[in-house]
């Protein structure tokens, strides 16, 4: 994990996000490896020890103000301070420290975009969700979640309709029977019919590593469409 230099925030989603937006501030546990020189901060989402204490262009301070700052996470009074660091997984992550009434508040938070909050039947699916969210290929903009198909015939479970692309995830249970293979060849067959290509992934592969199926998601497309998989900028 790297701390952000300030130039980088002005991109997708890394600004501390304003109170109205499409992004916001999400609470954390916070758990710090003493045995790092000054401390590192774990990342609660990939359980990663590398997120370093920051100084400079990665930190940014709200002054002193005699009355409560919307945009301050903590919900306190008066100024606080803002370390923000990014973690290797994706995740965008920053330490906040306010002083109220001569007590000292620090909390580890996450900036993350509403629709990560989107709830799903499947856990797998959420997964899938969060971190296609958090990593953001630009081959996958544009990415439906239950997407319908011919007027609900089938549902696919994530959807590029313009290209005609579907992600598809098998949960064991819902997967696993005789009949449910069959209905699910039958789907395929339907929807590869219409002219539309399905990318599968097992609901242990996400379960393991749902960033890498985005990834591997976004590869795939990026085959099929011949768009980019990452930003030329």
């Amino acid at each position: 994990m790297t701390l952000i230099e300030s130039d980088l925030w002005s991109g997708w989603g890394w600004d501390p996000p304003e109170p109205g937006s499409d992004w916001q501030w999400r609470l954390r546990p916070m758990e710090v490896q003493v045995e790092c020189a000054g401390g590192c901060v774990i990342c609660p989402d990939c359980g990663g020890a590398a997120i370093e204490w920051g100084e400079g262009d990665a930190v940014i301070v709200y002054p002193d103000r005699d009355e409560y700052e919307p945009g301050n996470p903590l919900g306190t009074r008066g100024g606080y301070t803002v370390i923000r660091m990014t973690c290797t997984c994706g995740a965008r992550l920053a330490i906040i420290c306010g002083n109220h009434k001569g007590a000292v508040h620090v909390g580890l938070f996450s900036v993350e975009h509403r629709e990560m909050s989107r709830e799903f039947d499947s856990p797998i699916e959420a997964e899938f969700w969060q971190e296609y969210w958090r990593n953001q290929p630009p081959v996958l903009k544009g990415l439906v979640p239950q997407y319908s198909f011919n007027d609900g015939q089938y549902f696919i479970d994530f959807a590029l309709p313009s290209f005609r692309i579907g992600i598809e995830l098998d949960g064991h249970a819902t997967h696993s029977s005789p009949q449910a293979i069959a209905r699910d060849r039958k789907r395929q067959r339907d929807l590869e019919s219409a002219g539309w290509r399905i990318i599968r992934f097992g609901g242990s592969e996400v379960t393991k590593d749902a960033r890498g199926c985005v990834l591997q998601a976004a590869q795939l497309a990026h085959e099929i469409t011949g768009l980019p998989e990452v930003s030329s900028g």
